[in-house]
């Protein structure tokens, strides 16, 4: 009976997250274009002044900004129907009026769609666009350029305020490696391009929200944090770098479960008492009351079973694995949601206009065809050091043997096997998603390799845990 009410209690969580999500997008079909139309035209000649894709830093690959993609966006986003607003936002429909081979049509396409007032003629269903909600609403007081100072501002004040949680409960070490892997993927590019950017508010969000109630005990919400920033994500994402959003918070949160006496957990069920708490590794799993709810010789106590009841895992790989199935669920059930929605609003299956990109997202056939490991390639030359040249690479031989050389010397006697074999499958993840989106991630590989950002901070993480090392001692709050 628990577990019937535990999955109606997530099925709860999924249809009124899909429902307002979707509510919100067929509510902006009645803004009308007039009240949007000088800023988007403003936008459409900034987009002009640019090509599709530009390098910031000449010759570096992670600093090109995909205008290609938001020119699309901001089609969509104009494209506004308040006669049939349902079938509307489900096509997502745009203006493509040159060669579709033409990379740097779409600017003048969006310029032209604008200020001609030229109708739509290509559709773009298999995605939800939730962007398009919130170009529309900047538009009416901004253009793109405006949009992109507001993203920037957004993303710097979430960061710092998951860097002064992290001070806060003590994680300076943790707090270092996001900032090592913030900088080898060069997330000061990310606001330019709305194409990539939603993935990253997104991430360190919920991983600001994972931690501030796995350190109050508030690990019942945890799990269905997880399920609505996999819908988010796919409600705002083009297949960029979407696992972030599931591994960034979960490698946070797992460091944080895993700090010995990190401080009392007032809302976690059995605690309220002066002793100093321990989660989750085996010392605090498993060693009585260290933990409200461990488990004991003589099974697993009636706090504890409170707490499972509540989404508490007593392994790292338990949880891990629990709240990364309702990230999949959030995230997969979403994009179903989008298509039986389509299928339903148009009177057609909307699942021919989706099919026909998988075989080329996975590789099957193009230019990556029978090279699964290309995009894997060319996504790790992009984030590591050698893919500056000849001195990046020195750089990157001379790190790597600096990390080894720390794990040998500051080796600690007791390592906490389970850790370190999560953190470690967590940091690989990303190279399956290479490897499974072979076409997409070889062709957009500047972006796509952001996602190595949980790698460095998996790295980073296995190296404490390893070593035991702490960047300052400081009692957390």
């Amino acid at each position: 009976m628990k577990k019937l009410i535990e999955i109606a209690k997530y099925a709860c969580v999924f249809a009124v997250s899909a429902a307002l999500l979707l509510m919100l997008l067929v509510a902006t079909e009645f803004i009308d274009k007039d009240t949007m139309k000088a800023n988007m035209l403003s936008s459409a000649k900034t987009m002009c002044e640019n090509t599709a894709g530009v390098e910031l830093w000449q010759g570096v690959a992670a600093s090109k900004l995909d205008f290609y993609a938001d020119c699309i966006s901001l089609n969509i986003a104009w494209h506004t129907d308040r006669e049939h607003p349902f079938a509307s936002a489900m096509w997502s429909s745009y203006s493509v009026f040159r060669d579709p081979a033409d990379y740097y049509g779409v600017n003048y396409d969006l310029y032209d769609t604008v200020s001609g007032g030229l109708e739509a003629n290509t559709q773009y269903l298999r995605y939800w666009h939730g962007s398009a909600v919130f170009i529309r609403l900047f538009h009416l007081f901004t253009d793109i350029t405006g949009m992109y100072a507001i993203a920037a501002f957004i993303l710097l004040i979430l960061f710092i305020l998951l860097m002064v949680s992290m001070w806060k409960l003590g994680m300076k070490g943790e707090a270092a490696g996001l900032v090592l892997a913030s900088v080898m993927a060069a997330v000061w590019f990310v606001p330019l391009c709305l194409e990539y950017y939603w993935v990253f508010p997104i991430a360190f969000g919920a991983a600001l929200l994972a931690l501030n109630w796995g350190h109050k005990g508030r690990w019942e919400l945890i799990p269905a944090l997880f399920m609505v920033s996999g819908i988010l994500t796919n409600y705002l994402d083009f297949l960029t770098t979407e696992i972030l959003t599931l591994l960034i918070p979960l490698l946070l949160l797992l460091a944080l479960s895993g700090r010995e006496g990190f401080g009392r957990s007032k809302g976690l069920p059995g605690a309220g008492t002066n002793e100093r708490i321990r989660l989750p590794g085996r010392e605090g799993f498993r060693q009585g009351r260290k933990l409200p709810g461990a488990k004991t010789r003589h099974g697993t106590s009636r706090a504890g079973q409170e707490a499972i009841g509540q989404g508490m895992s007593l392994t790292p790989a338990g949880f891990s694995v629990k709240v990364s199935i309702l990230w999949g669920v959030g995230y997969l059930g979403m994009w179903v949601t989008k298509w039986v929605i389509a299928s339903a609003i148009l009177k057609e299956n909307a699942l021919p206009y989706v099919t026909e990109h998988i075989a080329q997202r996975a590789g099957l056939y193009g230019d990556v065809a029978g090279n699964p490991l290309s995009a894997v390639f060319i996504n790790l030359i992009t984030i590591l050091p050698a893919g500056l040249g000849d001195m990046g690479a020195i750089l990157c031989v001379i790190a790597l043997i600096a990390l080894g050389s720390v794990w040998f010397v500051y080796k600690k006697k007791s390592i906490r096997k389970e850790y370190v074999i999560v953190y470690a499958v967590a940091g690989l993840i990303p190279y399956l998603r290479y490897a499974v989106l072979n076409d997409h991630s070889f062709r957009h590989f500047f972006f796509t390799y952001r996602a190595q950002m949980a790698t460095v901070l998996a790295l980073c993480l296995i190296t404490l845990e390893v070593t035991g090392l702490k960047v300052i001692k400081h009692k957390a709050r």
